[in-house]
Parts: structure tokens; C-alpha cells; sequence
């Protein structure tokens, strides 16, 4: 009769995701504590200029501490593969933005940014997304360039307009 200690697989690592998603976000947080480390912090009544990405970088940190340790106590999912979709249109998203931003202005960047990020899902329905990117592009000009006065450029054709 086989030892029943020795049937049992013990395991060390009980959510191989979970662990992968953790020290993906500790790294995260080790650089956003490295970009904030040369700005001034300021105090709890004067707020300087690293508090916010230092106080986000920490508790980033402490959650993914968190992760991690709750890689080796509860059982979780396994590595799996996944989709590149999602992450490569997201990414296309935020520099399509940043390189249409300042030229044709949040006309053009506002649509592009709703589209791609939105293409990412695998359910999307083509005419609801139009119609956001168009709403959430409105929303963001009267939000940013009308009631708060910001310098963003709405609409920017050289020579032509610059709105």
C-alpha cells in the first residue's frame, strides 16, 4: 500500500497567475517610485509634486506584495495563454493619442483613443462605439478646453485653425 503522504503533491507555488500578475505590478511600482523619487513630496498640508505618484507607486507596491503572497497560500488559476488583441490595440490607443494630440488636437485624438481601446474587446459593436467616441470627444472638450480653461487643442490644421 502506497505511503498517503507521499501521494499527496505539494505544491509551493499554489496560483502561478497570481504570481505573475503580482511581480508584474511590484515592477510597475518599483519604477513609479524610481520617476517620483526627484520630486519634492511636500506634506500633508502642502502637497508637492511626487506625493500622488509616490503614494499610487506604494500602495501599487503593497498590493502586489499582497498578490504575491497570495500566490503561495490559495489556490488559483494556472498560466494560460491569452490574447495579444487587447494589449496591442491598447497600446496603439495611448500612441495614437500621443502623436495626434497636439497637431490635429483632441478632434482627431479623442475618436482615435475610444476606437482602438474599444476594438480590444472581442464584443464590440461597431456603431455604439462611433457613437461614444464621438460623445466621450464632445464631453472631453467641454470638460477640459470649456470649463476648466485648459490650453489643450481642440482642432489644429497648420496654417488653417488652431482652436
Amino acid at each position: 500500500m502506497p505511503d498517503q503522504a507521499s501521494s499527496v503533491s505539494f505544491k509551493i507555488i499554489r496560483s502561478p497567475q497570481n504570481l505573475l500578475a503580482g511581480i508584474g505590478l511590484l515592477v510597475v511600482s518599483l519604477a513609479g517610485l524610481e520617476q517620483a523619487r526627484h520630486l519634492d513630496i511636500g506634506s500633508l498640508r502642502l502637497l508637492g509634486p511626487g506625493m500622488l505618484p509616490t503614494a499610487l507607486s506604494l500602495a501599487l507596491g503593497a498590493l502586489s506584495i499582497g498578490l504575491v503572497l497570495a500566490a503561495f497560500l490559495r489556490e488559483g488559476n494556472a498560466l494560460s495563454g491569452w490574447s495579444w488583441r487587447g494589449p496591442i490595440l491598447l497600446c496603439a490607443a495611448a500612441a495614437g493619442f500621443a502623436i495626434t494630440i497636439r497637431t490635429p488636437g483632441l478632434t482627431v485624438a479623442g475618436p482615435i483613443v475610444a476606437i482602438l481601446s474599444g476594438c480590444a474587446a472581442r464584443d464590440v459593436r461597431p456603431l455604439e462605439l462611433f457613437i461614444f467616441s464621438v460623445l466621450g470627444t464632445l464631453f472631453c472638450i467641454v470638460l477640459f478646453k470649456i470649463g476648466l480653461g485648459l490650453p489643450i487643442p481642440v482642432l489644429t490644421i497648420p496654417g488653417v485653425v488652431y482652436w
